[in-house]
């Protein structure tokens, strides 16, 4: 019983030692652009191999936010992001958005990680990846455009889920982060960032200001490309009186939240289109079906789309 008392101690510390990480009372406006869902651009057949989408920005955080918050970080804190891998994704750096809040003339170190994702959505293992950057009291009007941050690595690829850190590198100066708004809840209580205390990594979900949890997303958005293509299943005997069922078989990018900001709209069905080979026309469903009125042999087509965060069009 004594060994128990003192772990839930060493925990209730750690946490209450966490209110070292301070809410900037600012004002941060997201001036940069957000690309919203536009269903007539769906007109071009999928290519038969997969294609690399590339260029793409992971924004799935900043699309959730109601609006922004900075917070503090300095030696010792660290903030980080975790993001889903569906397939082989190429990682080669990231945005994020920072100022140095204590507003004197030093600029502070911040240090920026790449890391696979361990249990409870936390960094494991040595940096996969890690560059530095200076961070100066530059704020403006708070703009996102001001103060955003651009980090440039090696390319990495991964089928694995990964986590974007940083770090300060002064036990002095502070440099504040923009996350997504706790008290809003806009972390949709996915607990998809991390923190930590005194070196130590922990989930969101274990973590607060000011008592209020830390719900929320850290604007941590890695540059990403990876290969999709669209495939399908069915049955190859059936009766031809009876309607046939086409199972969407294709890259589980284009089902992701985290990848396809249509999926995180909810209109998965809009980026698929299928032909079922007997008239002109598409049909916007995820899983194809149709009835025959005879037997006969026709071509059966799927395209699938996804449409990335910060590219306008589109990748089939």
């Amino acid at each position: 019983m004594k060994s128990l008392f003192t772990f839930i101690l060493f925990i209730n510390c750690s946490l209450y030692s966490f209110g070292q990480f301070q809410k900037v009372s600012v004002q941060i406006i997201d001036d940069l652009q957000k690309n919203q869902p536009v269903d007539h651009l769906l007109n071009k057949k999928s290519a038969t191999k997969p294609t690399v989408c590339g260029g793409d920005t992971l924004q799935y955080g900043r699309y959730k936010a109601s609006t922004l918050q900075g917070l503090n970080i300095s030696k010792g804190y660290a903030i980080g992001q975790y993001y889903d891998a569906p397939g082989n994704v190429t990682i080669s750096g990231f945005d994020f958005y920072a100022w140095q809040s204590s507003r004197t003339k030093d600029s502070v170190t911040i240090i920026c990680r790449l890391y696979e994702a361990g249990k409870d959505t936390i960094p494991t293992g040595n940096p996969i990846r890690q560059t530095t950057i200076r961070v100066d009291s530059t704020f403006g009007s708070g703009q996102l455009s001001t103060i955003i941050k651009r980090i440039n690595f090696q390319p990495y690829t991964t089928n694995k889920p990964f986590i974007i850190t940083v770090e300060c590198d002064d036990s002095v100066n502070r440099v504040a982060v923009v996350l997504s708004n706790w008290t809003s809840r806009d972390g949709d209580q996915e607990w998809l960032g991390c923190g930590t205390v005194a070196g130590v990594w922990y989930n969101f979900k274990n973590l607060n200001v000011g008592g209020v949890p830390l719900d929320c997303d850290a604007m941590l958005e890695p540059y990403v490309s990876y290969s999709h293509y669209a495939d399908f299943t069915f049955k190859n005997c059936y009766n031809y009186l009876d309607s046939v069922r086409f199972v969407n078989t294709s890259s589980k990018f284009t089902f992701n939240r985290m990848y396809n900001r249509y999926s995180y709209f909810n209109l998965d069905y809009i980026c698929q289109r299928w032909n079922y080979g007997n008239s002109p026309f598409y049909y916007n469903v995820v899983n194809g079906g149709t009835k025959y009125p005879s037997v006969q042999n026709v071509d059966i087509s799927l395209i699938s789309s996804i449409y990335g965060f910060t590219n306008p069009g589109r990748c089939d």
